[in-house]
């Protein structure tokens, strides 16, 4: 449902700055764009293409404006060209992208899930289970247990830069997933999942139980922080992963790290982690003062 808003300024003390007392006319109507945009999600209604005139910058996070739409959280963007805009930190939960052009789209910092359509993107962006999903977005507070965004040997999805916050992504697919700079904050529920081959050279994963993935083998870790966080030495969790230049900190390391193919642990910076039952492979070794050499 739409309705037609045009914006007009008014002088003096008229118009907006009644509605607003106490603000100039900037302020005002920039107040009204929030009250606009939070009408729209208060009332379910789906903001449309319809509005005519230029809003003064959006006061509400999470949306934008462009080609004459509002755009964000539950807006009706069914058949809209919105090619060629920065979308940095908008939130597409629930759109409607039916037809939708968003192809050479900023999508750095989007939140989705529950969009219904299948808009026009460009690589390496995709539709999946209702999220959009490609490289610098983020997922917050999402169930995605179960989902696939991996691939067979060298040809996963691109999540480059991906931010998960408070996600559920046990059982989730990553293999082969380029997923450098990836950052999986200490509430994502990553039990279960899975990264065999997956490159995640600076990615970040502090304060999880590695022990609980679903496998880990093959991945490249180069420059990745692990700052308390469980690691397990084993077939599926550590062969052949390259921890080189990683930083392992104030972390619990457990089993052989050369079964099934030896991790490589090069250039390490390490301190302050405890070794259970700990087999490293040459030229490594560890000491009771927490690191790894």
């Amino acid at each position: 449902m739409g309705f037609n808003l045009t914006l007009s300024y008014h002088g003096g003390q008229q118009g907006y700055s009644q509605a607003f007392p106490g603000q100039n006319n900037f302020l005002s109507v920039y107040a009204l764009n929030q009250v606009v945009c939070q009408s729209w999600l208060q009332e379910t209604w789906g903001a449309t293409g319809v509005m005519s005139g230029t809003p003064q910058p959006i006061a509400s996070p999470g949306w934008a404006y462009a080609n004459g739409y509002m755009i964000g959280q539950g807006a009706n963007l069914s058949g809209a060209n919105l090619s060629n805009i920065n979308l940095s930190d908008v939130n597409l939960t629930n759109a409607n992208l039916t037809n939708t052009n968003l192809t050479n789209d900023n999508f750095s910092g989007v939140v989705s899930g529950a969009i219904t359509g299948s808009p026009q993107l460009s690589n390496p962006y995709f539709m999946q289970n209702g999220f959009l999903v490609g490289s610098n977005v983020a997922f917050v507070g999402s169930n995605m247990s179960g989902m696939d965004f991996g691939g067979p040997a060298g040809n996963g999805r691109n999540l480059s830069g991906v931010t998960f916050v408070g996600n559920n992504i046990s059982g989730v697919h990553f293999d082969s997933a380029y997923m450098p700079n990836a950052f999986f904050d200490a509430s994502t529920y990553m039990d279960g999942a899975f990264f065999e081959g997956a490159t995640l050279n600076s990615a970040v994963l502090s304060n999880h139980d590695l022990t609980r993935l679903g496998n880990l083998y093959g991945a490249l870790l180069q420059n990745a922080t692990l700052i308390n966080d469980s690691i397990q030495g084993s077939s599926n969790l550590s062969a052949n992963v390259n921890f080189s230049n990683v930083l392992i900190w104030n972390s619990r390391l457990y089993g052989d790290f050369t079964q099934g193919g030896k991790a490589n642990f090069s250039n390490t910076n390490s301190g302050g982690n405890s070794f259970t039952n700990v087999h490293l492979p040459n030229p490594w070794n560890y000491s009771t003062a927490g690191w790894i050499r």
